[in-house]
């Protein structure tokens, strides 16, 4: 339509005609404090909401929501075609076969939880022989399966549950990341060390079949000045 925000991204004509046939996004949105939550009234709010906003203005796609509760439930949303997108998945070797990773908007290290008394773990090696607990499929999983299999995984669906069983001495530690770890109240448990070597990239997740929505997205990113 000629406006400012129109012009800032140079869309290719395939581009333009996939947002013609496709004018709405839905996206499937876990609940991720600072990034994505409901508000008291039921709108979503948070970071990745605003740089949402701000893609709408300058594509004129709609980004809608459909809530998921755990990562099993989002990776299946993506894969069936329920969703094409998602803004809280962190990447990981699993995931790349099936999504492609936008650029990055922010993000933060994983951080171990343990218990507040338990000041011995900060790595993973450290877990040789104790229990790590983590929702299934997490970022972390297959790499730590494969290069630490010394440590005994117990899987659960959601960070609450993780949370709730190093608490209550089923499991060792969990993992999350420093952004969400620090939102809990203190209690039974601790911000640990952070995972060495190992960082948490706020990206949005595009399945592959979407090539076109993929390198929308990213133009748009890149269109959004650094400094906002």
């Amino acid at each position: 339509d000629g406006s400012i925000a129109q012009q800032r991204i140079d869309l290719l004509p395939t581009e333009r005609e996939w947002i013609q046939r496709n004018p709405v996004v839905t996206l499937a949105t876990q609940q991720f404090p600072l990034y994505g939550f409901r508000t008291g009234d039921g709108r979503w709010a948070g970071l990745s909401i605003d740089i949402l906003a701000r893609i709408s203005r300058m594509t004129g796609l709609q980004f809608v929501h459909k809530e998921a509760f755990s990562t099993v439930q989002i990776l299946d949303m993506l894969k069936s075609g329920e969703a094409q997108m998602n803004s809280s998945l962190s990447r990981s070797r699993e995931r790349k076969a099936f999504l492609n990773f936008t650029h990055s908007y922010g993000g933060a290290p994983w951080v171990f939880v343990v218990r507040v008394n338990d000041s011995r773990l900060g790595s993973l090696s450290q877990l040789a022989g104790k229990v790590l607990v983590l929702p299934a499929r997490h970022a972390l999983e297959d790499y730590i399966r494969r290069e630490y299999p010394a440590v005994t995984l117990r899987l659960v669906e959601t960070y609450a549950q993780a949370r709730h069983a190093v608490a209550n001495g089923d499991a060792d530690a969990t993992i999350q990341t420093e952004t969400q770890a620090y939102l809990y109240p203190p209690g039974r448990l601790k911000v640990g060390r952070s995972v060495e070597g190992q960082w948490a990239a706020a990206t949005f997740s595009v399945p592959a079949r979407y090539p076109e929505l993929f390198s929308i997205m990213n133009k748009a990113l890149e269109a959004i000045p650094v400094a906002d």
